[in-house]
């Protein structure tokens, strides 16, 4: 009797540790995918780290074919923001710029660059979206996906820089709860609680 006491006893032990690791296992699924899945309103897709061999191209292209709306000044060089990882060439902030790429079916659709300017304060340097991917609203989960990051890190706030004329990204900073700063005759200076 005290043996099959004992086996009950064994039995709801293991059992109880079967549950656990089922619920731990799926919760880590569930960050894993609520983390680095893109999926909404149709969209879909991977963000993933940048890699140099891999996105370096693409990037740089992106870079070529939007020249305008990405870059305010002439002399400022993507490709060295892209090797050393730094929102400008202030050797300080060397390695502190977080680049992340979109890929869709392993095809790049478009990148996020973004950095802690201050403790609680970041700021998101470039969203970019390739032209035939646009309004899928990919370039709305790169910029969540980098809201989440900089929360984490204890960024109470972020902020950017955009075109005055563009419009179009001026309605999805909106749409994401940005508000207005300031603007001159250029640029318009948005930033969110986070």
């Amino acid at each position: 009797m005290k043996l099959l006491t004992i086996l009950g006893s064994v039995k709801k032990r293991i059992l109880l540790i079967l549950g656990i690791v089922f619920f731990v296992g799926a919760g880590i699924q569930w960050y894993y995918w609520s983390h680095t899945r893109v999926a909404a309103h149709g969209s879909s897709g991977l963000i993933v780290d940048f890699d140099d061999a891999r996105d370096t191209k693409d990037i740089l292209d992106l870079f070529e074919a939007n020249w305008h709306w990405l870059v305010a000044s002439p002399d400022y060089s993507p490709a060295y923001m892209l090797k050393n990882r730094s929102p400008h060439e202030n050797p300080l902030y060397h390695g502190k710029l977080t680049l992340k790429v979109l890929r869709e079916k392993n095809v790049f659709v478009g990148f996020i660059a973004y950095y802690k300017k201050k403790p609680q304060e970041g700021f998101i340097l470039f969203v970019a979206v390739k032209e035939h991917f646009r309004g899928k609203r990919y370039a709305e989960k790169l910029m969540d996906y980098a809201m989440d990051d900089l929360k984490a890190q204890g960024a109470r706030s972020v902020w950017l820089i955009t075109r005055l004329s563009n419009l179009r990204a001026q309605a999805l900073y909106k749409r994401l709860g940005f508000y207005e700063l300031q603007h001159d005759e250029e640029f318009i200076y948005f930033q969110r609680d986070l």
